[in-house]
């Protein structure tokens, strides 16, 4: 912590430093921005973005976090690794999600957003990326299903 505190000073250590990640990511309290993260703003994507974390929120922080890391979601590790490890899944996310916005700041302070002002965090680190990121409804799509042309028997 003695680190922290001789690169970025006080602001480090509380995490006052990641209050503007920049971009579409914005500040950390701007939580009535949804774009891109559930559309611009649109009901379907703002449906699809409310179901996704509501219902399966698992299954979202899963794709995200496996997105964060730039892997193929599956349940060895990630799966798992959100589950059962919750409390350090959150702010390794944030702490990916920031260095890949370009955002300065540190683990201790991703880990003081979280604690004081989590779902204004929450809504940060979804902004900073695409809803294909975590949205796992997406891949899931019905096939159109095509008859096949009438052809003549010639008798």
């Amino acid at each position: 912590a003695s680190d922290v505190y001789k690169r970025q000073g006080i602001k480090g250590i509380f995490g006052l430093d990641q209050i503007d990640w920049g971009g579409s990511a914005g500040k950390i309290y701007e939580i009535w921005k949804v774009a891109p993260c559930c559309g611009a703003p649109d009901i379907k994507g703002a449906a699809i973005c409310c179901a996704c974390w509501s219902f399966c929120g698992l299954c979202s922080a899963t794709k995200l976090f496996a997105s964060s890391v730039g892997q193929e979601c599956s349940i060895m590790p990630h799966c798992l690794f959100v589950y059962f490890c919750g409390c350090i899944s959150g702010p390794v996310l944030r702490y990916n999600l920031r260095k890949k916005a370009g955002a300065s700041g540190n683990i201790i302070g991703d880990i003081v957003c979280l604690w004081c002002c989590g779902p204004c965090a929450c809504c940060q680190e979804l902004r900073s990326v695409q809803p294909n990121e975590w949205n796992w409804l997406m891949p899931l799509t019905i096939p159109k299903v095509v008859a096949p042309e009438p052809t003549k028997i010639l008798a």
